[in-house]
């Protein structure tokens, strides 16, 4: 996952963001598809994590007949079934999904390529709230590395609304996890305070009924904006779609949830 810091308009002209990028991995930044390298590269505008994932490895399997009393339970693979970045990228919603005028930011789409990962163990560390502003916005869990991931992000031609979009493959038990973590994310970040233009940030989040099997979102304001930011978070089995979005007048929350939308059809498809 790669972290970009997102583009938002305040309300004074020169206190507009840039649309730096910070990456999780040490990779060339040419490398938008990690297809050719066996670290992921996310963005972090998001949202990439912070220590590079190693190729999936499979679980040994015990070969030879043993006795029914001495026989071994083979331990279940928890990648079984998960959909590796390459198929998740097929997922995420095309441009006309997407306001007119919105074109996609190249060096901020990528994926996890074709093979699954190991996921990593959650850390408990107190969260950076200022994540909370940036692509990738997912790894505020404590998941630096899921199974699988895809992601790109769309901008206004004015580079001062964007909208952007993630989805995440876990093993059930993480991706479940996962979202109980947003919504513990949501209370430990009530209020905190933006680093590029040192404003006061106040984040409301509440459970949402009819967003696949479970979903949270949260809203970001401050007084120095002039729009906020809608986040939303919903699972669909072992599969977790992050959307973040700034577009529009109402805090981004009507086009984030559009994009949910789309996204969790395409992942029952």
């Amino acid at each position: 996952m790669t972290q970009r810091t997102l583009i938002r308009s305040a309300l004074a002209p020169d206190a507009v963001r840039h649309t730096a990028r910070r990456t999780h991995f040490s990779v060339p930044p040419a490398l938008k598809d990690c297809h050719a390298s066996l670290v992921p590269c996310r963005h972090a505008a998001r949202r990439r994590r912070g220590s590079a994932p190693g190729p999936h490895r499979l679980l040994h399997r015990l070969h030879g007949r043993l006795r029914p009393s001495t026989q071994k339970t083979r331990a279940k693979d928890p990648n079984a079934g998960l959909r590796t970045g390459t198929q998740l990228t097929k997922l995420l919603a095309p441009a006309s999904a997407f306001p007119a005028g919105y074109t996609v930011e190249g060096d901020n789409t990528a994926d996890s390529g074709a093979k699954l990962l190991s996921t990593s163990a959650r850390k408990t560390a107190k969260p950076d709230c200022v994540n909370l502003e940036s692509t990738s916005w997912i790894q505020v869990t404590g998941y630096q590395n899921s199974s699988s991931f895809a992601q790109n992000d769309y901008v206004n031609a004015q580079k001062t609304e964007e909208i952007a979009q993630e989805i995440d493959e876990f093993p059930v038990a993480q991706a479940k996890d996962a979202m109980q973590q947003i919504e513990a994310v949501a209370a430990r970040c009530a209020t905190f305070t933006d680093t590029d233009a040192h404003a006061r940030v106040k984040v409301a989040g509440k459970a949402v009924a009819g967003l696949g099997d479970e979903a949270y979102t949260m809203t970001l304001t401050s007084g120095k904006w002039q729009n906020g930011t809608t986040l939303i978070a919903a699972r669909s089995g072992s599969s977790v779609v992050t959307v973040l979005s700034t577009a529009g007048t109402d805090d981004g929350a009507a086009s984030a949830k559009k994009l949910t939308t789309t996204l969790l059809t395409a992942l029952k498809k």
